[in-house]
């Protein structure tokens, strides 16, 4: 492991090991739970984390706290860049950062617990048992759409069946006043990469196209998609003072360094279908001069 910060692309890899981690769990149903944990576990309290940005009491109990176990069983460990922190030292960062990255209430019990064990031990196993699970709870609109998503094997993103489910699930969101959009990137240079340099080539060029959309798509809040052979999608949530084009340009500055992209958009209106957003960007890069 690298001692260094992080590269964007390192980060956007590495993002993805909570649909990783649900997509394995989530087989055996009596792991449907740990799943959601698994799932939302970097979501912050703020709003900020990742993979859907929920936050607050929209983040599953189970996710918040085993958050909270993993940042302090992190912080108590070596790790190659930084030595290990006592338990009083990471308890005083838990306190730090409750009410932006961490659920508070989790963070009180956490730190209650551990403080009333003798030095030495690892934190309280009995945090989960202490905190008033409730199975009825699971926001199981948020766990439909994702269990849909299939992934793609080569990128590691969710493909077609897990974009067209998951535009259609949020259209059809009656509950849902958040707009969104669809942005599509094709890869230009992919058929003369297969011809002139072989498969290999081709889907080395793929992945590379991945991890700069993935990386967008982090940044932006959204979701990104392998939606065809050379084709990318990002499902991007839209406030409503969000501007269409100013979001283009920051996905275009993910690939100045290449691959060639070509991208286009569609954002959903009122009565629209999820199918119909994701057809009207098709269309559009059919329209694109060659």
């Amino acid at each position: 492991m690298s001692p260094g910060p992080l590269t964007p692309d390192e980060h956007s890899l590495i993002a993805l090991h909570p649909r990783l981690g649900f997509e394995i769990l989530r087989q055996a149903p009596a792991l449907r739970e740990p799943a959601m944990a698994v799932l939302y576990h970097h979501e912050r309290y703020d709003g900020r984390g990742y993979p859907a940005g929920l936050q607050a009491q929209d983040i599953p109990l189970p996710a918040r706290a085993l958050s909270v176990l993993e940042a302090y069983s992190a912080m108590t460990h070596e790790r190659p860049h930084r030595p290990r922190r006592s338990s009083d030292e990471a308890c005083a960062e838990l306190i730090d950062n409750a009410g932006t990255q961490f659920d508070p209430e989790v963070v009180q019990v956490l730190v209650e617990r551990t403080r009333q064990r003798p030095p030495g031990d690892e934190p309280p196993g009995e945090l989960l048992e202490s905190l008033p699970l409730d199975r009825r709870n699971l926001d199981d609109r948020a766990l439909d759409a994702i269990q849909a998503s299939t992934l793609d094997g080569l990128t590691l993103l969710g493909d077609h069946r897990a974009l067209q489910r998951a535009v259609r699930d949020t259209a059809n969101d009656a509950t849902s006043t958040r707009r969104f959009a669809v942005v599509l990137l094709q890869l230009q240079d992919l058929p003369r990469i297969n011809e002139e340099l072989g498969y290999v080539a081709g889907d080395r060029l793929i992945e590379v196209a991945a991890r700069r959309a993935a990386t967008a798509a982090t940044r932006l809040g959204a979701t990104a998609y392998r939606a065809s052979g050379r084709r990318l999608a990002i499902q991007v949530p839209l406030r409503e003072d969000d501007d269409l084009g100013d979001i283009l340009e920051d996905i275009r500055s993910e690939f100045v360094g290449g691959p060639l992209v070509e991208v286009v958009a569609s954002a959903w209106k009122p009565g629209d279908r999820g199918e119909d957003v994701v057809a009207r960007a098709r269309r559009a890069l059919k329209s694109m001069p060659i």
